[in-house]
């Protein structure tokens, strides 16, 4: 196949239009789980106000949980290390929680997807009957019937990969063939047809060399493609690289700052010409698309040295000064 996101051809030259405004009052703020509790971190960026908001629930967010926004106010989490048979959605007018149906096997490290009333799980791990993770085959949940079911075999056997959907077609990119054992990058996209229910497998080639890389689609249909991790450290190293897609080639970006563990389970959000993303470290980490730089606000590294400009040439990376981070947090509600 061809191009992978029909009418998205133009990227450069259109970056400072590439990304809205959100309107809704309840979609500005930007959530995450915070692992081991009943709490979510909320960044609002027109206050640039970062808080807790604890939910009315003993229900515990755990490490690799999948999370993700199904409509304003509501969110979805599955899974995690813990409890990856749980599944939940949360109700955040009320700071409530909902369970729906576990899935048919335990799910974790995995990028939720959601196209019309139904969610795709990909690239994630279950546990075998020995207790030692594996990777899992695609799953779909139906938001309307409350079941899940596996999607039809993918034409390679990939684990870990990114995932995204534009139009009525599913994405697969990244990760690897012959994981654990033997891990190599896989270096092509892999396409479900969401309207057939069918795999392709396209002959374009990806610069993508590691597991779990981040996807984002823009307005503009591009996809930014932020890092990759090996959740089992079976590949040890964390990427930086970051890629912006328009379906037909791969621009590189600016690379992450080199701080922290880069390890990206959420999703991120668009607003205005920033792209917010936060690392498993709780570290929420900003891109402009315009100018082409990075920031970080790092909450879980306070006290510790700041790291500053870490990128050389035009591309760089910078901060948020303590004295600036500080005036952001504001008291846990």
């Amino acid at each position: 196949m061809g191009n992978l996101c029909s009418g998205s051809g133009k990227h450069k030259k259109k970056r400072a239009g590439s990304l809205i405004k959100i309107k809704n009052q309840n979609d500005n703020c930007y959530y995450k789980p915070k692992s081991n509790s009943a709490s979510l971190i909320c960044y609002d960026p027109e206050k640039k106000i970062i808080r807790e908001e604890l939910l009315d629930t003993k229900t515990l967010f755990r490490p690799g949980c999948m999370f993700s926004k199904l409509g304003p106010c509501l969110y979805l989490c599955i899974g995690g290390s813990d409890t990856s048979d749980s599944a939940f959605i949360i109700h955040l007018n009320e700071k409530k929680v909902a369970s729906i149906p576990s899935p048919p096997c335990p799910l974790s490290y995995g990028h939720l997807n959601k196209y019309k009333d139904k969610i795709y799980v990909i690239g994630a791990l279950t546990i075998d009957g020995q207790g030692s993770y594996k990777p899992a085959q695609p799953h779909v949940f139906d938001l309307k019937t409350k079941k899940w079911s596996e999607l039809p075999e993918m034409p390679q056997q990939v684990a870990l990969s990114g995932s995204y959907i534009v139009h009525t077609y599913l994405y697969l990119i990244g990760g690897y063939i012959d994981y654990p054992n033997t891990p190599k990058p896989f270096n092509y996209i892999l396409i479900y047809d969401i309207s057939s229910e069918c795999w392709v497998e396209s002959d374009i080639q990806t610069p993508i060399q590691g597991g779990m890389p981040n996807c984002t689609v823009l307005p503009s249909f591009d996809i930014l493609i932020i890092g990759g991790y090996d959740p089992l450290d079976v590949i040890k190293q964390d990427s930086r690289n970051v890629f912006l897609f328009d379906g037909k080639t791969f621009e590189q970006c600016a690379e992450l700052p080199d701080v922290g563990k880069l390890r990206f389970f959420d999703d991120a959000m668009n607003f205005r010409s920033d792209i917010y993303i936060y690392s498993d470290e709780n570290a929420l980490f900003i891109y402009n698309i315009d100018k082409d730089n990075w920031n970080y606000n790092d909450l879980e590294f306070k006290g510790k040295q700041d790291i500053g400009e870490s990128l050389q040439g035009s591309k760089q990376s910078s901060h948020v000064s303590r004295n600036s981070l500080d005036k952001m947090i504001n008291n846990k509600i």
